[in-house]
């Protein structure tokens, strides 16, 4: 997955927080990040490959710190024209304890 600051607006052209997105290569997957609206979530087309699913998900989880949803707290939503729309949220603070200082 691409640099995040080469999707979209970065931080210094926008205010309220990074806004962007990435398609797929085939175009039927797209990950939408919207700080200010704290509205992250992955369109996904009919025919997409599950494995390009696979490194979308590992992408959103390593690069930006996003998980999917579990289907209690949201479900996936279909919407009218047959794109099956997942919700993510922000890696609880706690996935995290393993960080390490690199300058003080």
């Amino acid at each position: 997955m691409p640099n995040r600051y080469l999707l979209g607006d970065g931080p210094g052209q926008r205010t309220g927080g990074w806004k962007g997105t990435y398609t797929s290569s085939d175009g039927l997957i797209t990950l939408h990040y919207d700080a200010e609206a704290y509205d992250f979530h992955i369109d996904a087309q009919e025919g997409y490959s599950a494995s390009c699913m696979r490194r979308i998900l590992h992408g959103a989880r390593e690069g930006f710190g996003l998980e999917l949803l579990d289907e209690d707290e949201m479900e996936p939503e279909i919407l009218e024209d047959g794109t099956i729309r997942l919700y993510l949220a922000p890696v609880p603070a706690e996935a995290y304890t393993a960080l390490r200082l690199v300058a003080a």
